[in-house]
């Protein structure tokens, strides 16, 4: 049998804890899983997990992060929350069980909620669990990891006072046991963590673009400029692009918060950059209730999405339209709300605008929207009538651009 533990063992983990889903890094592995957790009373116990062959066996343990059925004694969580068992990410959002997912209207921040924390723990001990498997080492005696973790706070929870240093204690000060209940024989794994460093979303996806790390992403800025901005885009130099991009503007637009991001002289000016505390998910929310106006039930947002991205037969087309439709209906008043916190902020940076990234998963659904057409004329009021460019960040990175910052941090302090 293998040793279990090794002081030098360490997961280097970026995580980038969403309202709609956890977007990972365990050391250099993407994971990504939905943002909720569904609680387990004793009427919904279930017969342990058991394998008809090796084969079957092979198969569950590589997939062990889409099957988490956990309890967490840690001081990280509240009373309410400590010592519960529940299953995590796909298998809890596929169980029909109750979901438990960030409250859109709940003013309490993500350092504040006990979610944040039980989907950190019960994925870090899950992966220890896996490469425990792999590995030939033995399952009945305890786990244990040690852990450097970078994640991120939205910008106006970030900015409050004590807040970061909170956060960062809620996980330093403990040792967390995490039990998984799958089999006959829990398996405990003790978590330790090293280090963890809380950055600020928005201010973390822009280091993806400054730091131009993921050159297909540098050459699709490049290839936007020229397509839709030929003046700029004709003198456009690296040297010029790298200038450019000392003065910006970052837009996140996320599941429950926006967040707006002020580079100037190549910093991020806290006092500019801020948050709106909505984001696509309240879109969503609000079409979901319309659409039960219109006898179409979705229980939550996340119905709406799988329905949406999902093959519907020609016989349901017609319900498709009347969902997206309710989107964009429901996506006006949000996109106002956005171009007039862009003026406010734009207002206090003053006229060394020289470019705007927008990105974030919401983002992906707005951009077939006038979100683009309003932000751009408005941007004109500042510059004289001067077109600022506002970049698009396409689909494949739009949503994990604050995981591509936090991992850049993560191998800095390696």
């Amino acid at each position: 049998m293998t040793e279990n533990y090794s002081t030098n063992e360490i997961l280097h983990f970026s995580n980038d804890a969403g309202n709609d889903s956890m977007k990972a890094y365990l050391d250099d592995e993407f994971f990504k899983m939905p943002s909720v957790i569904a609680f387990k009373g004793p009427q919904d116990s279930t017969a342990p997990i058991s394998f008809e062959n090796e084969e079957d066996k092979e198969s569950y343990m590589n997939d062990f992060l889409n099957h988490m059925d956990v309890s967490i004694s840690s001081n990280a969580v509240s009373e309410n929350s400590e010592n519960r068992r529940f299953i995590v990410g796909n298998s809890a959002a596929a169980s029909g069980l109750p979901l438990t997912s960030f409250d859109l209207n709940d003013l309490s921040g993500k350092s504040d909620v006990d979610l944040t924390a039980l989907l950190t723990l019960s994925l870090i001990a899950g992966n220890r669990v896996k490469k425990a498997y792999k590995k030939g080492e033995g399952l009945n005696d305890p786990l244990k990891v040690n852990v450097n973790m970078t994640t991120a706070l939205p910008i106006l929870e970030g900015k409050q006072p004590g807040k970061i240093d909170k956060y960062r204690d809620r996980y330093l000060n403990a040792t967390h046991v995490v039990t998984f209940h799958n089999f006959k024989d829990p398996i405990v794994v003790q978590i330790k963590f090293n280090h963890v460093y809380v950055g600020l979303e928005g201010e973390m996806a822009q280091l993806m673009i400054s730091n131009n790390i993921n050159k297909q992403l540098g050459q699709f800025i490049i290839n936007q400029l020229k397509k839709r901005y030929p003046k700029v885009a004709n003198s456009l130099t690296p040297e010029i692009l790298e200038k450019l991009i000392q003065n910006v503007l970052g837009i996140d637009i996320g599941g429950g918060t926006t967040e707006w991001t002020a580079i100037v002289n190549g910093t991020t000016n806290l006092n500019v950059s801020t948050s709106l505390m909505q984001g696509f998910d309240n879109v969503l929310e609000k079409a979901r209730l319309y659409l039960q106006t219109k006898s179409l039930n979705f229980e939550n947002i996340s119905q709406i999405q799988e329905y949406l991205s999902s093959d519907t037969d020609d016989f349901f087309s017609n319900n498709k339209e009347i969902v997206k439709q309710a989107i964009t209906d429901n996506a006006i008043p949000f996109n106002e709300q956005i171009v007039k916190q862009t003026s406010s902020v734009i207002r206090q940076i003053g006229s060394q605008l020289n470019l705007v990234f927008v990105y974030g998963g919401g983002s992906i659904s707005l951009a077939d929207t006038a979100l683009l057409n309003d932000l751009s004329n408005k941007l004109k009021l500042f510059k004289g009538g001067a077109e600022v460019p506002v970049i698009w960040i396409p689909k494949p990175y739009a949503q994990v651009m604050n995981l591509g910052g936090l991992s850049i941090v993560q191998k800095a302090l390696n």
